[in-house]
């Protein structure tokens, strides 16, 4: 997959009403303002219009046709399907209702991608219309009202002419920590439900995400059939289930001052220790947060890890931004400038914080990273050298902190004057770092604490894939002075989602910790573990009778002059029907199509490949 915007629950952030209101005259700067921003990557056209769900809430009548050539079972098919939806409709709290049909009768289950008011799934495999480049696994098609953005159908096709689906979570053509791959190329075996889980995200109106551990990272890898922090967040804002939530709200610099489009940014929880939300710096720097859970945050600043080409077509201009085009050099909101001590953000209940403007650097390619070069402590054997980041005299109560590994494989760092109980993370792998770090807690004498207990992985997938991060907890200290330790061990670069590309060159931790019970607001809603890994034991599922529902689809005809567009379209495709008889406004840039389609990472020469679908119909388009 992102900044925060809620459709139609806040009036100020509707921008159905401003590209109304503004009608041809919208230029992309007066629709592309910090309003535009949100907790996640939302679906936007190019002239900066949200392809969303009508009314806050989403109803998808899907039509399923099973006959593949990957050997998949229809009844396999149905079940993976109905998992994949129930994920979105419990990660939305109730906010998404579907109901799901599935048969091989080309007269109902036709495999294809028509603005014919059924929404479909299928494999290309049994379509004449649907040819899509070897590279891209799935391709979802959304038909929207060009007048207020509103879906009124969308498509989804499953690429099965490039890879063998399976139901094996560890098929996979991508990477990840303790994953094993058959060779360096990938496998051409792929498991079906990140690939499906994946394109429902489309269809309920997110675009990619650039956190490397998220659902809607556009490069397929593990665990992609079970949603993520970042995924979870971003569809209760898309909805609006973001009540008692907060936001954080700021900008993005260079070092001139000038707002930089396009910049990742990620709000890391300090409670939690986890990346919970990201979003994409609009055309002025500009980036909200919403639907934060309240609490202390820091952020992290990055290239989106996919480039920003990977995005919707609301982020074209940010591919011309001569810091996004040197790379953006990671970068940290810190509580001074030179130092590894982190600011620490309070997201109120219902309310914003803002943030500091975060001047950033610029260098480097796209797809590397050039960190800041944050100072290294002293390996303490000698802990008389150790910096303090917590001291319990002044009332603090939580911590977070930068720092690489230059000199040593050890780290070291005073807790002064704390007790009672202590969670310390830290965080490597999930935030790009090529990082395995280790966490034990010493006494003042410098034995180990027995009370203190790691856990590490803080995450197993059933692909075998891992998140390496480590987490530390110790109930009952008793008053006195303490110390950190943090244990470097490497992790090869091929390990990644997307490869050595998506890597730091530079070894680096974050750590963050709470000294205290912690206060998880949304614990009800969020899982506190660091996928934020939902529990998947749904409901068992029958299909209506009576036969496949119709989508919203209304007539051209409807209010306004609207027309429709489209976003996404397979390549190799004619202009289909589909296309030339559908009504549009008399200017032909309001059809905008963007590419939602998902490709498979290779390696070559050690740069990640993006496949990309090539449309030509009478005059450019936007890729998403």
């Amino acid at each position: 997959m992102v900044p925060t915007f809620v459709p139609r629950i806040r009036q100020e952030f509707s921008i159905g009403r401003l590209v109304a209101g503004l009608a041809l005259t919208v230029s992309g700067a007066l629709v592309l303002n910090s309003t535009d921003a949100s907790a996640f990557t939302p679906t936007r056209d190019s002239d900066g219009r949200l392809v969303h769900w009508a009314g806050g809430s989403a109803y998808l009548p899907l039509v399923g046709n099973p006959s593949n050539r990957s050997g998949i079972l229809a009844g396999d098919f149905f079940d993976a399907v109905i998992r994949g939806l129930h994920r979105w409709e419990r990660a939305a709290q109730g906010a998404i209702r579907f109901d799901y049909w599935q048969g091989t009768d080309p007269g109902t289950y036709g495999a294809g991608s028509t603005l014919d008011q059924f929404s479909r799934i299928y494999f290309t495999s049994q379509s004449t219309s649907s040819a899509l480049g070897p590279s891209v696994l799935g391709l979802t098609q959304v038909w929207y009202d060009t007048q207020n953005g509103e879906i009124l159908e969308t498509d989804i096709a499953l690429n099965d002419l490039a890879v063998q689906f399976t139901m094996d979570p560890r098929d996979t053509s991508g990477a990840g920590p303790g994953v094993v791959r058959s060779s360096l190329y990938g496998s051409r075996k792929v498991y079906l439900e990140n690939v499906l889980t994946h394109e429902l995200g489309h269809a309920f109106g997110l675009s990619h995400s650039g956190s490397l551990f998220s659902t809607m990272l556009a490069l397929e890898t593990p665990e992609e059939a079970h949603l993520s922090c970042d995924d979870q967040v971003g569809i209760q804002s898309v909805f609006g289930r973001t009540g008692g939530r907060g936001r954080i709200a700021g900008s993005v610099r260079d070092a001139s001052g000038r707002g930089v489009f396009g910049a990742h940014v990620q709000a890391i929880s300090i409670e939690r220790g986890v990346s919970l939300a990201s979003t994409v710096s609009g055309p002025r720097g500009d980036y909200v947060l919403d639907a934060l859970e309240p609490g202390s945050y820091t952020l992290m600043i990055e290239s989106v890890s996919t480039g920003v080409s990977s995005l919707s077509g609301f982020f074209a201009g940010a591919a011309q931004d001569p810091c996004v085009q040197a790379g953006v050099a990671r970068t940290f909101l810190k509580a001074d400038s030179s130092g590894s001590v982190l600011s620490v953000l309070e997201v109120p209940a219902g309310g914003t914080i803002s943030a500091p403007a975060i001047t950033i650097g610029c260098g480097g390619t796209a797809l590397a990273y050039s960190s800041d070069r944050i100072g290294s402590w002293e390996d303490a054997a000698a802990f008389s050298s150790a910096p303090s980041v917590v001291d319990g005299t002044r009332g603090d109560r939580e911590f977070a902190l930068v720092d690489r590994f230059q000199y040593s494989l050890t780290q070291t760092y005073k807790l002064s004057k704390i007790s009672g109980r202590l969670e310390v993370h830290a965080l490597g792998a999930s935030i790009s770092a090529a990082v395995v770090p280790r966490l034990s807690l010493l006494d003042a004498s410098g034995r180990v604490v027995g009370e203190a207990v790691e856990s590490a992985p803080v995450d197993v997938g059933s692909s075998g894939m891992v998140n390496p991060d480590s987490k530390l907890v110790a109930s009952n200290l008793a008053s006195g002075d303490y110390f950190i330790q943090v244990r470097y061990q490497g992790l090869s670069p091929y390990e990644f989602p997307g490869g050595g590309a998506t890597v730091d060159s530079i070894p680096f931790v974050v750590l963050t910790g709470v000294v205290g019970e912690r206060q998880l607001s949304a614990a009800g809603a969020l899982a506190d573990q660091a996928r934020c890994r939902m529990s998947e034991g749904f409901a068992a599922y029958s299909s209506p009778g009576g036969g496949p529902a119709r989508s919203g689809a209304r007539a051209s005809s409807s209010g306004g002059g609207g027309g429709f567009g489209f976003c996404g379209t397979p390549a190799g495709a004619s202009e289909r029907g589909s296309v030339s008889r559908m009504t549009f406004r008399a200017e032909p840039s309001l059809l905008v199509k963007l590419w939602v389609g998902f490709a498979p990472w290779v390696f070559g020469l050690g740069v990640m490949r993006l496949g990309r679908v090539r449309l030509r119909i009478r005059q450019p388009v936007a890729n998403l």
